[in-house]
């Protein structure tokens, strides 16, 4: 009867030893209540071996004992470097993407972001517990914590903590509140474009100014029609800037040489007076983007392209056609470009552009070569070879290439100006300190509409445009990252050898060399 008592002894502390290890693990026992079955555990443990020394005694006095001890010596000192290897990689990470996509690596863009905070940034994200956007977003900040030792995040659920929920006013999930210093800055959503751009503005303290002029029949930033342009509207306010529409240039517009001017879609003629004053702006070397469309009809002419002959540029009168549009399921009225010469503005930028209905751009050689001389013009878009400017468009579906009136691709669709760098001894470029960015021209307006704006890399080629206008490079817009789904497609052959290898050969080669192993133990 005691020899019963004693080995149930030796059962409830191991029953007990295993029970405490996993109530800690899931914390599902305060402290002292962990803390008490394991001093039971170990009591009964004790007094198991107390009672039992002789028979432990002769046990280990045993070869197959001491090949034992030998074997669970191997087993602790493969984990103890496991855990040292744990260790290590918990002070020193080291991270890498296997995944098609690279579903789980930051944008270059977001990576030089990172890399430059100088200030702690605390970011607290409120998502329901549990919710795909409290695991995105934990997510993403830990690849940014990767980067940096600057951010710190939590992620709370705003129905647990209510408290803390009013303190920042939120009044819906996943939305993130970014706190550096005295600056606060709201996410609204938990992707990496978001939280980045997020992260950019609440570093900053200035603000740039983004006006449109309107009055001539220019698309509305409140329109939400498919030819308005509220969709560009909101992505230029959550990149950090201020939008705002004005009706005339007034003076302070040519004081502020921080703000950026955006002339869009024209469908009328400017007033004498209105022409002196974009000129006086342009000839002021103020920021200006200019998204002018082709000339149907004389209705539609703006007046605006004789002035940009001061800065070399001129716009054709025709119409681009792309006959390899039509292979993409849209009219040849639509070129689309993945040519982009390279440029700070087109940078790594490598998605494909949407123009319905676009106007070529010319660079003027034979203008005034004095008024160009001290001026770079880059092209930032262009055309395929196959495409052509139309000059007598009746029908998209009928218009052919004619060589007599009609210029073959490629053609460039946008440009960049900036007064021309200035290079020393040695090809060495020197400090020009009035080199700031002063005009863009695209030749369409429609492809920022909200009919457009998603399609491809619209918004991040005019988000680009307009960071280098305002000398914001860092400021990014970043696509989304899909996850691709890539199925294996096996043909008959194939299965049957997956079949003979997983099912037959892997376990008969572990059957056999666990046979040999026991045959050599037999004979030791």
């Amino acid at each position: 009867m005691k020899r019963y008592v004693v080995v149930g002894l030796g059962i409830v502390g191991m029953v007990l030893a295993v029970t405490g290890l996993a109530l800690n693990d899931l914390a599902l026992l305060p402290t002292w209540g962990v803390t008490g079955i394991a001093a039971l555990a170990l009591g009964c443990l004790i007094t198991f071996f107390i009672l039992h020394f002789e028979t432990v005694k002769t046990f280990s006095a045993q070869r197959s004992t001491r090949l034992g001890f030998n074997s669970i010596l191997m087993v602790l000192l493969f984990l103890g470097i496991l855990e040292v290897i744990n260790f290590l990689n918990a002070r020193h990470p080291l991270r890498i993407d296997l995944s098609e996509s690279k579903e789980f690596t930051v944008a270059h863009q977001t990576r030089g972001v990172l890399e430059s905070l100088v200030e702690p940034m605390t970011i607290t994200a409120f998502s329901k517990e549990g919710s795909k956007g409290a695991t995105r977003y934990r997510s993403i900040l830990d690849t940014y914590r990767y980067h940096t030792d600057y951010i710190t995040y939590t992620v709370a659920d705003p129905d647990k903590k209510p408290a803390l929920a009013r303190k920042y006013g939120i009044t819906k999930f996943d939305t993130a509140i970014l706190e550096s210093g005295d600056r606060t800055t709201e996410v609204i959503a938990p992707t990496e474009q978001a939280l980045t751009n997020g992260i950019i503005r609440v570093s900053r303290t200035d603000k740039t100014s983004v006006r449109f002029l309107v009055g001539h029949g220019e698309p509305g930033l409140d329109d939400t029609g498919k030819q308005g342009y509220s969709m560009l509207k909101a992505s230029i306010e959550n990149t950090g800037y201020d939008v705002s529409t004005i009706s005339s240039l007034q003076d302070d517009l040519f004081s502020d040489r921080d703000s950026v001017l955006v002339i869009a879609g024209p469908r009328r003629m400017f007033t004498d007076d209105e022409l002196v004053q974009v000129q006086k702006y342009i000839l002021k070397k103020r920021r200006l983007l200019l998204l002018l469309d082709p000339v149907l009809q004389p209705e539609t002419n703006t007046g605006l392209e004789p002035l940009l002959a001061v800065r070399g540029v001129s716009l054709g009168n025709g119409v681009i056609m792309d006959p390899e549009s039509r292979l993409s399921g849209a009219e040849a009225t639509i070129p689309i470009v993945t040519s982009y010469p390279e440029h700070e503005i087109t940078h790594q930028f490598d998605l494909a552009t949407f123009f319905p209905l676009a106007r070529p751009l010319l660079f003027d050689t034979a203008g005034d070569a004095s008024a160009q001389s001290d001026w770079d013009i880059d092209p930032l878009a262009n055309t395929n070879a196959t495409s052509w400017e139309e000059h007598d468009l009746q029908s998209a579906d009928d218009a052919t290439f004619d060589a007599a009136t009609d210029i073959k691709g490629p053609l460039t669709v946008a440009v960049a100006v900036a007064p021309k760098k200035i290079f020393g001894h040695g090809g060495v470029e020197l400090k020009n300190t009035d080199r700031s960015p002063t005009m863009v021209v695209i030749g369409d307006s429609d492809f920022v509409t909200n009919a457009s704006v998603n399609f491809s890399g619209n918004r991040d080629f005019f988000l680009h445009a307009l960071h280098w206008l305002a000398e914001r490079g860092n400021l990014i817009s970043i696509s989304p990252t899909v996850a691709s789904f890539t199925p294996m497609v096996l043909t008959r052959n194939q299965l049957q050898i997956v079949l003979y290898v997983q099912v037959l050969l892997l376990p008969g080669v572990v059957f056999g060399l666990g046979a040999y192993v026991w045959q050599r133990r037999r004979r030791l």
